[in-house]
């Protein structure tokens, strides 16, 4: 159990770093391109933001879970796109105070 510990104590450690270096972006920064899969820093971070969400539903409920990745498959988006969608319009500072502080 320890080791567990020991790794969510890690990536709460580079969560706040990451949040640290993002926070001073400013309006267009958030789009620029990064090196992964062409994603926007925006597009990053919603992402980070999803998988936490999957993490917590799947360990919350094997059901919900299950559920809500049909309506993933099902709605035929690649993940980037379904995520933009279902975080209906959060981006930038606000993403990132919203992945953040959830």
């Amino acid at each position: 159990m320890s080791d567990l510990v020991s790794i969510i104590e890690d990536l709460r450690a580079e969560g706040e770093e990451l949040y640290q270096f993002l926070k001073p972006l400013k309006g267009k920064d958030w789009s620029r391109q990064t090196t992964f899969k062409s994603w926007t820093i925006n597009d990053v971070v919603q992402h980070l933001y999803f998988g936490d969400f999957m993490g917590v539903t799947s360990h919350k409920s094997g059901e919900s879970f299950k559920v809500f990745m049909a309506e993933v498959m099902d709605s035929g988006l690649p993940l980037v796109d379904f995520t933009r969608g279902w975080l209906d319009g959060k981006q930038g500072a606000e993403m990132l105070e919203h992945w953040h502080t959830h």
